[in-house]
């Protein structure tokens, strides 16, 4: 129970419905009271994620739990520098391998107070893969540029990079460009090719990314 003398009372409850009465009690005696219900809702940080991968864009889910008439908003702090997240889906893709400690912070916009999620450590494995960098939109017309420096093949000694745009185009090489004419969608292909192997084997991947062309503004 809380009492006070002043015009402003502070009590943290416990969620669930409560009744708050108020009690006056004039100069010569005279009292007079009034009680309303209170519903206070329960306030849990929480998030939904899988391990994944260097240059691998990652979904984070917030799986938290809020209950009653909470307003909240969510800031994400994903541990490697970048700027924080907000809102209750974010996609994140991490700039190197190892393990970043990712915090979830849920705000109550009415009383400003702060729930942390416990910090939750994610491994990010660098992946055995060709990978294309480069736009995912463009416009027709404009020169695009394209490179496989994030590709990682150990023990690979790579002798080419062949590209395929989709568009009747290809190019040979780590870094390469291209400029499509009409808007669409296009499938970028990656071919890598290692040298012989003893006993004449060849080793190929491939890797393929989509790219969206818009119409020139």
């Amino acid at each position: 129970m809380a009492e006070g003398n002043s015009n402003t009372v502070t009590y943290i409850f416990s969620p669930g419905t409560h009744e708050v009465g108020l009690k006056v009690i004039s100069w010569n005696g005279v009292a007079k009271a009034i009680y309303k219900l209170v519903s206070v809702g329960e306030l849990h940080a929480d998030f939904l994620l899988e391990n994944g991968c260097v240059n691998q864009q990652l979904q984070f889910t917030d799986k938290s739990i809020v209950t009653g008439d909470i307003i909240t908003s969510r800031i994400w702090d994903f541990g490697d520098g970048s700027p924080k997240g907000f809102g209750t889906k974010v996609i994140h893709g991490f700039p190197g391998p190892g393990i970043y400690t990712i915090k979830l912070d849920v705000v109550n916009l009415i009383t400003n107070e702060i729930v942390y999620n416990e910090p939750f450590i994610q491994p990010i494995e660098d992946e055995e893969q060709p990978y294309i960098s480069g736009p995912d939109t463009g416009f027709a017309g404009q020169k695009l540029m394209f490179n496989a420096d994030s590709t990682n093949l150990p023990g690979w000694n790579i002798t080419r990079y062949y590209w395929n745009f989709d568009d009747e185009n290809i190019a040979i090489g780590k870094n390469v460009d291209n400029t499509y004419i009409r808007s669409g969608t296009y499938n970028i292909q990656l071919i890598v090719t290692a040298e012989p192997e003893p006993g004449g084997v060849i080793r190929e991947a491939c890797v393929c990314k989509n790219i969206v062309i818009l119409r020139q503004p």
